[in-house]
Formats: C-alpha cells, structure tokens, sequence
C-alpha cells in the first residue's frame, strides 16, 4: 500500500463535521484542517521511520 493509499483509507476528516458540503470553509477551518493533515503526515513518517529501524 502507498502512503497516498493509505492516507485514502484512515479515518481523517474532510470537512468540519457541521458544514454542508456546498458552504466555503473559513479561513479558521482551513488552517485547522491543514494542521490536523500535517500532523498525521508527519505521524505516518514518524511510524516508518520506528519500522524502518
């Protein structure tokens, strides 16, 4: 499975849960967002890293 795939199948969110799918994201929601997905990316990095070792 490719990181990307793997991203695809966890359980990360892609909208606030509340929002309708067709309202904009405000500028808090998108910067909370970028931060949850960096900080799984680098927790996925972190995982390979201890696997690799």
């Amino acid at each position: 499975m490719t990181p990307y795939e793997r991203l695809l199948a966890e359980a990360i969110p892609t909208r606030p849960p509340a929002k309708p799918p067709g309202e904009p994201w405000t500028p808090e929601e998108q910067a909370q967002h970028l931060a949850d997905l960096e900080a799984e990316l680098a927790s996925i990095g972190r995982e390979r890293r201890q696997t690799a070792a």
